[in-house]
C-alpha cells in the first residue's frame, strides 16, 4: 500500500461534499505567517490522477444546455489560467524580499501546474478535445484573454524594479483580483450548479480542491498587504489606485453565459466586488466600490 498515495486519495474524498462555504471560510480566519501556509501546502496534498470522471463523462451530455455553456467557459478560464500562471508567477517568485516568501510562491507555481493537469484530464476525458479555446464561446473570451495575454504578464514585468509597491500591486492584481475576486467567484458557482444535480462529482472535487488551494495563495497577499501597509500607508493606496485603473474590470463577469442559470451576470459581479472590496478591507485598504 502506497501511504502517500492513500493520504492525497484521503485528502479529495473529504473534499467531495464538504460544503463550498466551509472551504471559503478558511479565508477567514487570521491568515498566518508564511511558514504556517507553507505547512499547510504540505498538508493538503492533492493528486488531479486519481479524480475518478467516468461519471462526470457519462453525465455531461444530460446536463440542461445553460448548465453546460456556463460549465464550459468556466472550466476553460480556469485550464487557461492556470497554465498561463505557471509562466507569469516565476517573476513573482525572484521578486519576493523573503526567502520564506519566495518559498511558498513556489508552491504556487506546483499548484497551478496541478489544475493545468486537472483541466487537461476534463478536456480529454469529458469534452474529448484538449484545445481550451474550442469550449470557449468567442463572445467570452475577449476579457479573459485580455487579463492572462495582457494584464497580468506585464503586472510581472513592473516587478523588476525592486519596490515594495510594485510587488504589492502585483499580488494584489493576482490574488485578490484574478484569484480570489473574479476565480472563485465562478468556481463557487460552478460547484453550487454540481451541488444542486447533484452531479459531475469528480468535477466538483477537483474544484473544490482548487478553492482550497486558493484560499492559500489569497491568504498569502492578505498578509502581506497587511504587514506592508503597517509599515508605509502610501502601499495600501498604490494598491488601491492600481485595482481602481485595471483595464480588465467586472466586465469579464457579464460576458459569462448565464442562460436559464439560478444567477445572473450581475450577481456574479456583485459577489466578486464584495470579495475584492472585503480583502481591502482587511488589510486596511479602503474599497474599490
Amino acid at each position: 500500500m502506497d501511504p502517500i498515495g492513500t493520504a492525497r486519495d484521503a485528502e479529495l474524498k473529504q473534499l467531495t461534499d464538504i460544503p463550498i462555504d466551509d472551504v471559503l471560510a478558511l479565508l477567514d480566519g487570521e491568515p498566518g505567517d508564511y511558514r504556517s501556509l507553507y505547512y499547510r501546502w504540505e498538508k493538503e496534498q492533492w493528486a488531479a490522477g486519481t479524480l475518478d470522471l467516468t461519471e462526470d463523462r457519462v453525465e455531461w451530455p444530460s446536463l440542461a444546455p445553460g448548465v453546460r455553456s456556463f460549465l464550459t467557459a468556466q472550466l476553460g478560464w480556469f485550464g487557461l489560467g492556470a497554465d498561463r500562471a505557471t509562466r507569469w508567477l516565476i517573476p513573482f517568485v525572484d521578486a519576493a524580499p523573503s526567502e520564506e516568501q519566495q518559498v511558498f510562491l513556489s508552491t504556487q507555481l506546483v499548484d497551478s501546474a496541478r489544475h493545468s493537469v486537472l483541466f487537461d484530464r476534463i478536456a480529454s476525458e469529458i469534452f474529448e478535445d484538449q484545445d481550451v479555446w474550442a469550449h470557449l464561446p468567442q463572445r467570452t473570451s475577449e476579457g479573459f484573454k485580455r487579463l492572462v495575454e495582457d494584464l497580468m504578464p506585464d503586472v510581472a514585468q513592473t516587478l523588476l524594479d525592486g519596490s515594495t509597491s510594485s510587488f504589492a500591486t502585483g499580488l494584489a492584481l493576482e490574488h485578490l483580483v484574478a484569484v480570489d475576486a473574479l476565480g472563485l467567484t465562478l468556481h463557487k458557482a460552478a460547484i453550487t450548479l454540481c451541488d444542486a444535480g447533484p452531479v459531475l462529482r469528480g468535477i466538483r472535487t477537483g474544484l473544490a480542491a482548487a478553492v482550497r488551494d486558493s484560499t492559500r495563495h489569497v491568504a498569502f497577499t492578505l498578509r502581506f498587504l497587511a504587514d506592508a501597509t503597517d509599515r508605509d500607508r502610501s502601499v495600501g493606496e498604490t494598491v488601491r489606485s492600481a485595482l481602481i485603473d485595471s483595464p480588465v474590470g467586472w466586465d469579464l463577469l457579464r460576458e459569462v453565459p448565464c442562460d436559464g442559470l439560478p444567477f445572473t451576470t450581475d450577481d456574479l459581479v456583485e459577489t466578486a466586488r464584495a470579495r475584492l472590496d472585503r480583502s481591502l478591507m482587511r488589510v486596511g485598504v479602503d474599497p474599490v466600490g
